[in-house]
């Protein structure tokens, strides 16, 4: 079975300043979870993590550092129209990446765009953002690391296998960060199929509405198909949820879930 893992704002709790502690590492070591997604919410000091700290917690509670969600926004948009916007966010991802060499992290985690409201301007966004993601890409090669571009909703780029495909058209070594609850046209079983191998990381969770990130069988995904693809096209990477652990009541559920959420999926398949 794959090892389950998590983006750390799944364990966060509501209402409460979230910090990757040292609580949050022993809360995943004590719940079955052996991998984390170093993620934090808008409004953190992204060029202040202490990578080295977050290191030293790693290995203390053997819980692996597997990626790191590069943030996003109007600020940091590789697809940006303006040219000195969209270089800037460029050197600040080089910045961050970096930053996060100092620990164990092999793969980062990037949105291609944030959400766009003007459809006329989506080729020549997509032409900015194939170019700053291949400089991207071949920076963290540097250092080690893989930039995993992430399917995206709405109208934001990448919301479908062909522009998932032309994103990272340019650079083979640019990958992909399989969000299976953004999928905005066709189906997860397809978009696996087409990208095989250039799939290295999973956002896990369910949905009714896109974007829901519900709790598996809480939604309309098929879960048996896609595990069943998955073992087809040999994906070994972590089972990595990015999903709310709340209740509609607003209850925090035992972390654990996770973990038996994952069993049951990796038994349905064939």
């Amino acid at each position: 079975m794959r090892e389950t893992a998590v983006s750390a704002t799944s364990l966060g709790k509501r209402g409460v300043p979230f910090e990757l502690s040292d609580e949050i590492f022993m809360l995943c070591a004590n719940s079955d979870i052996s991998a984390i997604e170093v993620n934090l919410p808008f409004g953190y000091d992204f060029f202040g993590i202490d990578f080295e700290y977050l290191n030293a917690l790693s290995k203390k509670y053997n819980v692996r550092l597997w990626s790191y969600h590069l943030p996003f926004s109007d600020y940091f948009d590789p697809s940006a129209l303006d040219k000195t916007e969209g270089d800037k966010a460029l050197e600040d991802f080089k910045r961050l990446i970096k930053n996060a060499s100092k620990s164990d992290i092999k793969c980062v985690v990037v949105h291609p765009s944030a959400e766009i409201t003007i459809a006329e301007n989506r080729g020549v966004r997509m032409e900015n953002a194939i170019v700053r993601l291949s400089r991207l890409a071949d920076y963290a090669d540097l250092f080690g690391i893989e930039v995993a571009v992430e399917t995206l909703p709405r109208m934001c780029l990448g919301n479908c296998t062909a522009e998932i495909e032309e994103l990272i058209s340019l650079n083979s070594k640019l990958k992909v960060c399989f969000d299976v609850n953004h999928i905005e046209l066709g189906t997860q079983k397809e978009f696996a199929e087409k990208l095989g191998s250039r799939i290295v990381t999973l956002h896990i969770s369910d949905y009714v509405v896109t974007d829901d990130h519900l709790l598996p069988f809480e939604g309309k995904i098929d879960w048996k198909g896609l595990i069943t693809v998955l073992n087809k096209i040999n994906y070994n990477g972590p089972f990595l949820y990015e999903a709310s652990i709340y209740t509609k009541e607003n209850v925090m559920r035992d972390v654990r879930l996770y973990h038996k959420l994952h069993k049951k999926i990796e038994d349905l398949a064939d």
